[in-house]
């Protein structure tokens, strides 16, 4: 699947691994899928979503991610 121009959102947790949110085309929303790695993430999303934006999710854009409604609706 080759989609552009659509953020792909994730959060880096040092211990844990990276949760990311990725945009669902078909059903609107976003739905949500975990790496181990940040290696593993990076090469998913260069496989899968080429042109894509990856924004990491912080303190400060957090407020405005939940009133876009990005973690409304997980698939």
């Amino acid at each position: 699947m080759q989609l552009t121009s659509l953020p792909i959102y994730y959060d880096f947790e040092p211990s844990h691994g990276i949760n990311a949110y990725f945009p669902d085309l078909e059903q609107g929303g976003y739905w949500t899928e975990y790496f181990s790695s940040n290696y593993q993430f990076s090469v998913y999303c260069d496989l899968e979503f080429q042109g894509f934006e990856v924004v990491e999710i912080t303190n400060e854009n957090y407020p405005e991610l939940v009133a876009m409604g990005v973690f409304n609706g997980i698939l």
